[in-house]
């Protein structure tokens, strides 16, 4: 499991596990600490959609890179060069007819 999508879910169940002491410590119980926890859940949630949403970019990211090196190597190993600028040379018309 990628580190980023643990610690997500890690550092979620730790608040969430938590979250009913340090409250019932000051005095909160009942209703308040269920919406207190079903709030922490909906970020908790949030917060695990948005590291997979993360990942799933970071490999797309990675896949096209690895795409354009590889495409570059076989340009250098056909001895393909581009043009400075980086624009496609203009075709010539042979003048001789």
């Amino acid at each position: 499991m990628p580190a980023r999508l643990l610690g997500t879910a890690a550092g979620g169940m730790i608040v969430l596990t938590n979250i009913g002491t340090l409250l019932a410590g000051v005095g909160v119980s009942g209703a308040v600490l269920l919406g207190v926890h079903l709030v922490l859940a909906v970020v908790w949630t949030s917060a695990l959609g948005a590291a997979v949403q993360s990942l799933r970019r970071d490999r797309v990211e990675a896949a096209a890179l690895a795409e354009a090196a590889a495409l570059a190597e076989a340009d250098a190993a056909r001895g393909d060069r581009a043009p400075k600028g980086g624009q496609a040379r203009p075709l010539r018309r042979s003048t001789v007819r």
